[in-house]
């Protein structure tokens, strides 16, 4: 692996601050730039006391300048610079006659700020300012038939253009299911969990490295143009990114639990401000915590299955140690994340259902310890998060299963159902991969409809959220999987089917498309160098299950790395890193949905 210098860890921070062509060649990038073809003057500003400007810990590394004329009216900006002791900014409108200079940490979150008046001066030297943190609540409330979902920001506002109480801003989610499993790597299997997301950090001599290289937007002398992922969702006129795992502590590289006490936190504050982008164009994140199916399976069941004895009782030790572990880094995670202004909420958990335990019988029963136990974890882990911060969402991301809403909303047989319990959720995730409509899910207008969420009582009714929404761009000939033209204008045919039916219904807060790029990590053996040909599926658009051909982008490896390479070394990824290429019928048809909803 080529080691990224000193370069590299300050340009990632200059990320997600414009568009592409902004960002690939200068440090400089502008929402709002200067309009081609006016003149304007050129500012100097000159930061004094440059060491100084820290805030628990975090140094700020951009510049955010906005312009504002006589009346108060944002006329200039937000353009950003590399923060240094001295910084030009050119094309200032002669009609600003003051500047509000936001301090961004990773181009993105503001640690401080400061104003300055510009009449009759071409050097600024501002005072900056702490500035009171931004956060985001969310709630959601029944609006008419259905729900809206509320985005207030708190703390200071990031443009003084508008000078108004904060408003309550609705949104539906827009979003994009976002996973960037490098080939052969996999989501299940240690260190990582499927997070790539947390920052470089030091582990004794060494830096271990992030994977900026696929989300960030900066160029370095050592691997070039990063792939700039984040800025791709953006493009796509999405408004949200769900994560399956994000988390402050990982397992030990060979699977064992690390001991909390000493093992390293880990941060995601690069990621996270990159998308919050100081509240330009935000993208909000849903923050999946992977809590393994120890954690909803009950774990005495197999030390009981074991004769009475020392083996019993090392089972039941080992299992409840596992459990502890999970559910503190369950509450650091919370609460390391739910502060930051990007952070939409939490997921519990991703497709730990199961008919045994969650559903047994087609939704029939017998309600038993299994059943019992499953809902009371989800419960305990809902109640965790919402203890924490209870202006962040909790969910969960169920598979699409009417067999679910109807065991729980009828059992237990006395007492409140399992979906009365589950009060801390904000909505019912649901993975669903519908190809003709969403009866399953909402029911039919005037008539009720088995395992409908809308026919659920108002004790258990909730929005519904998909948390996952798409089909494969693949299809087989033969043997072989596939990706044509033919293929991909399949699945953007469904897409332009099926994804405006989501905005249409009230009940549903919005969808993930499933998702950003293939993942090549389920092969058996855990070798990557071809894909896995999926089980027929004949409501498919290609007709098959290909789960590693979900991707609005498809990838490939780059600079002659076989896919049978290891994707990361002992101290961070091997560059150079996947690439990716668009299926752009895909993500034409999503882009043209996602632009049409408010």
């Amino acid at each position: 692996m080529k080691r990224l210098g000193l370069s590299y860890l300050l340009l990632a921070g200059l990320i997600g601050c414009g568009s592409g062509s902004d960002l690939e060649n200068s440090g400089f990038s502008g929402g709002n730039s200067p309009t081609p073809g006016i003149q304007g003057r050129t500012l100097t500003i000159n930061q004094p006391a440059l060491e100084q400007l820290v805030r628990d810990g975090d140094k700020p590394d951009t510049l955010d300048v906005e312009g504002f004329d006589a009346s108060g009216q944002r006329i200039f900006g937000p353009v950003r610079v590399p923060l240094s002791a001295s910084m030009k900014v050119d094309e200032v409108p002669s009609e600003v006659v003051r500047l509000q200079l936001d301090y961004l940490r990773n181009g993105g979150y503001m640690l401080f700020r400061a104003d300055a008046g510009v009449n009759g001066k071409s050097d600024i030297v501002p005072l900056a300012r702490l500035v009171e943190p931004n956060d985001t609540n969310f709630s959601i409330q029944s609006s008419g038939a259905g729900y809206a979902l509320n985005r207030q920001l708190t703390g200071d506002l990031p443009s003084q253009s508008v000078v108004a109480a904060r408003a309550v801003e609705q949104m539906r989610i827009k979003g994009v299911c976002y996973s960037p499993a490098p080939i052969n790597f996999s989501n299940k299997e240690a260190p990582a969990v499927g997070d790539l997301f947390w920052d470089s950090f030091q582990a004794g001599p060494d830096t271990i490295w992030n994977w900026a290289a696929l989300f960030l937007n900066f160029q370095d002398p050592t691997i070039g143009q990063s792939r700039k992922d984040i800025q791709r969702i953006r493009d796509l006129g999405a408004n949200t990114i769900r994560l399956y795992s994000c988390l402050s502590y990982q397992l030990n590289s060979d699977g064992s639990y690390p001991d909390l006490s000493s093992a390293h936190r880990f941060s995601h504050k690069a990621f996270l401000d990159a998308c919050y982008n100081n509240n330009e164009k935000p993208l909000s994140v849903i923050v999946d915590i992977p809590m393994p199916d120890i954690c909803f399976r009950n774990y005495l069941k197999e030390a009981l299955d074991q004769p009475a004895g020392p083996e019993r009782e090392r089972i039941k030790a080992e299992r409840a140690g596992q459990i502890a572990w999970w559910e503190s880094n369950l509450r650091a995670t919370v609460e390391d994340l739910s502060k930051h202004p990007a952070v939409i909420g939490f997921n519990i958990m991703n497709e730990q259902d199961g008919a045994e335990w969650s559903h047994p019988n087609v939704g029939a029963g017998p309600d038993d310890e299994e059943t019992r136990y499953f809902y009371a974890q989800s419960v305990k882990y809902a109640h965790i998060v919402k203890t924490i911060d209870k202006d962040k969402l909790c969910g969960w991301a169920f598979h699409d299963s009417p067999d679910l809403v109807v065991f729980a909303s009828q059992f237990p047989a006395n007492g409140p159902k399992y979906l009365e319990q589950l009060s801390d959720f904000d909505y019912w995730g649901v993975n669903s991969y519908q190809t003709v409509n969403f009866d399953s899910v909402a029911g039919l207008p005037g008539s009720r409809f088995r395992g409908s969420y809308a026919d659920l009582p108002p004790s258990m009714k909730k929005p519904v959220l998909f948390t996952e929404l798409g089909w494969p761009a693949t299809g087989h000939e033969g043997e072989q999987l596939i990706d044509t033209d033919a293929t991909q204008a399949a699945t953007a045919a469904m897409i332009k089917k099926m994804y405006p039916k989501v905005y249409e219904n009230p009940l549903f807060l919005g969808a993930c498309y499933f998702e950003f790029s293939d993942e090549w990590w389920k092969q058996p053996g855990g070798s990557n160098s071809v894909w896995n040909i999926g089980k027929e599926e004949s409501n498919f658009p290609n007709g098959f299950w290909d789960e590693e051909g979900f991707g609005l982008f498809s990838v490939h490896r780059r600079g002659g790395r076989a896919n049978s390479d290891s994707p990361w070394s002992g101290n961070g990824p091997v560059n150079p890193y996947d690439g990716i290429t668009a299926r752009q019928p895909l993500i034409d048809e999503l882009k043209k949905v996602y632009q049409s909803v408010p």
